[in-house]
């Protein structure tokens, strides 16, 4: 399991020096050396609550800019990094070097991400690898859950400020030819349900208003409208079972945690928070807790003190994971 070595970690004594590898996963090798030593934060405080699991929750953090030094090759995500964060310990391991946009498979066996260069994938005892070259920073992509399938939304800018379209493809993982997907252009891919029967989307009116939460088909068809007509959506995701969707909604200025059917029934809201912040949250393997990066922005300043908040379904029992101090944290992705 790509996450098996990562969880190891817990509870080793780390080596005094490693070896870091750019757009690759680092991990414990077979004679249990450690080829990625990096670890952040102290184990969570006596009394709090703790999620009983192996699992663990990746996320991509940006420590630094990732505008390129004199004489060197141009990598937006030169600052960024992804790490794998303990739930009950309260620590984090860094585990692929300049790459954002985590995506894992429902048994952790296989990752994809991005990188400078495109798409690359790493599956359980094979090497990481580029699956498709793209321009990163216009790519945004979601992962089968059995691993095999990528699906991938590229933005191109159009006539007008601010304007832009998607192209929606799908590719496997052994670098063919990929397909175009009749989604419409005015969406992006942004998670795909466990079955591999629905898609959700965000859609992006052309004509002015707020993007809208989608539900439709891999193949466009079946298209429903998840989100009210009012107010601003953000990513989504299906809960493990697909029975559920964690959203954020901003309607009058106010922004808050939202979960709801996966047919955009029985809503219920969770948490509020601020209108300076669009909360990103992600379920836990069984679906009874929730990832949230959350942040504190100063009035008028970029957002500071990013963290991870751990919590139940229901928005209770609420505690703070914290990352190194960053700039941004990504989408978490819990398996």
């Amino acid at each position: 399991m790509v996450l098996r070595n990562v969880r190891s970690m817990a509870g080793r004594r780390l080596a005094a020096a490693a070896t870091v590898l750019t757009g690759a996963l680092i991990f414990w090798s077979a004679a249990g050396r450690a080829l990625a030593m990096e670890k952040h934060g102290p184990p969570v405080a006596a009394g709090k609550q703790r999620v009983p699991s192996n699992a663990r929750i990746v996320v991509a953090v940006q420590t630094r800019p990732g505008s390129a030094l004199v004489d060197e090759e141009k990598d937006p995500y030169r600052g960024t990094d992804i790490w794998a964060v303990d739930p009950d310990a309260g620590t984090a391991a860094r585990v692929v070097e300049k790459a954002a946009q985590p995506r894992l498979s429902a048994d952790g066996r296989t990752m994809v991400y991005v990188t400078a260069k495109g798409i690359a994938v790493r599956s359980e005892g094979h090497p990481s690898r580029l699956v498709r070259p793209l321009a990163p920073e216009q790519t945004a992509l979601v992962l089968s859950a059995d691993g095999q399938v990528i699906i991938y939304s590229v933005r191109r800018s159009l006539s007008g400020e601010g304007l832009f379209s998607y192209d929606s493809w799908r590719c496997t993982m052994d670098g063919g030819k990929p397909t175009k997907l009749p989604i419409p252009d005015t969406d992006q891919v942004i998670d795909w349900s466990p079955d591999g029967r629905w898609l959700l989307t965000l859609r992006w009116p052309r004509g002015g208003g707020n993007e809208q939460l989608y539900r439709m088909r891999p193949d466009g068809k079946d298209q429903r409208q998840l989100s009210q007509s009012s107010g601003l959506m953000s990513m989504s995701r299906f809960s493990p079972d697909g029975r559920r969707i964690v959203y954020m909604h901003q309607d009058r200025g106010r922004n808050a945690l939202w979960v709801m059917d996966a047919d955009g029934r029985h809503r219920t809201k969770i948490v509020d928070y601020r209108p300076d912040w669009h909360p990103w949250a992600s379920w836990s393997p069984d679906g009874r807790h929730l990832a949230v990066v959350d942040c504190k922005p100063p009035h008028g300043s970029p957002p500071t003190d990013y963290h991870l908040d751990i919590m139940d379904a229901d928005g209770k029992n609420r505690r703070t994971l914290r990352l190194p101090k960053a700039l941004w944290i990504g989408m978490p992705v819990w398996r």
